[in-house]
Order: C-alpha cells, then sequence, then structure tokens
C-alpha cells in the first residue's frame, strides 16, 4: 500500500502510525490497517502506555497542539491538556500514570519547551526535572537519556 507513514510506536503484536492525518492500527506481521481516529485536524506522536492499553497523542482540534489518551484498539478519545499553546506528547512516565509531552506554555518563545507531564485524568501538568527538551527514552537501569535538538536534522 503506497502512503506516507510516519510516527509508528509497537507493543506487542501491534503498531500505531499516523497517516492521512489520523491514527491507524495494523498487525506488527503485516495486514490490513484499520483507522482508530477520524479528526477534524492533524493527529500526531502517539505513543503506547507501559501496559499497551492506551495510547497517548498530539491533536489539533481547537487550535494548538493539546494531549490527548485514548484505548490504544479504539474508542472515544480523552482531551487531557487546555493550554493553549502547542504541546507534542513524547512518551509516558515509567509506572504509565503520566503521559509526558513537551510544551511551550512555560516558556517565553514558541517551539521551546521542557517535559512536562500530566496525569490520565487531565488537570494541571507538571514540570518534569529533565530541562528543555524535545524527546525523552528511560533505559531499564534507571537511565533516562534526554533529545534536546533531535527534531533539527542540521544537529
Amino acid at each position: 500500500m503506497q502512503g506516507y507513514y510516519r510516527w509508528p510506536t509497537i507493543h506487542g503484536d501491534n503498531v500505531v502510525f499516523g497517516s492521512e492525518d489520523d491514527l491507524w492500527l495494523v498487525p506488527a506481521g503485516g495486514g490490513v490497517a484499520r483507522r482508530l481516529t477520524a479528526n477534524l485536524a492533524i493527529t500526531t506522536q502517539p505513543f503506547y502506555s507501559p501496559d499497551g492499553s492506551l495510547i497517548a497523542y498530539s491533536g489539533r482540534e481547537e487550535g494548538h497542539l493539546e494531549v490527548y489518551s485514548m484505548p490504544s484498539d479504539g474508542g472515544p478519545p480523552c482531551r487531557l491538556t487546555y493550554l493553549g499553546a502547542n504541546s507534542t506528547v513524547v512518551g509516558w512516565s515509567r509506572d504509565g500514570k503520566r503521559v509526558l509531552f513537551t510544551s511551550d506554555a512555560y516558556q517565553p518563545f514558541s517551539g521551546t519547551g521542557g517535559i512536562v507531564s500530566v496525569g490520565l485524568e487531565g488537570g494541571l501538568p507538571r514540570n518534569e526535572p529533565y530541562g528543555l527538551a524535545v524527546s525523552i527514552t528511560f533505559g531499564h537501569d534507571g537511565g533516562v537519556a534526554i533529545g534536546r535538538h533531535s527534531n533539527d536534522p542540521a544537529r
């Protein structure tokens, strides 16, 4: 199948990816993809929760990118942030209870932000102790790797 596929995330035997401004689910071994979202605007950056039950993603339904979650096999989304700023999901906390994202809501310039988290019920976001970054990953031994300029191919 021809197309433009972005932001793959895998858990077990399933892959979720972005295409045509929506999220799609396909078996890791291949097969027919099933659309998970049918939004009015772009849906980006999906991440499976550590247990695979949820997907967190960024969506631009009402202007700025905000953070959403939904069941990983499809279902109604839950909007978690109302910041009115660009908020891009970058993963999950180690325990899977908070969605990690970057946001320029607390910064003087757009496009620059630190790692922030929000609980699965929404509420006020919490600044995380990683500083300015655009990506984060956790190692099995307790290590943390952050990307500060990883969205700029020149760096």
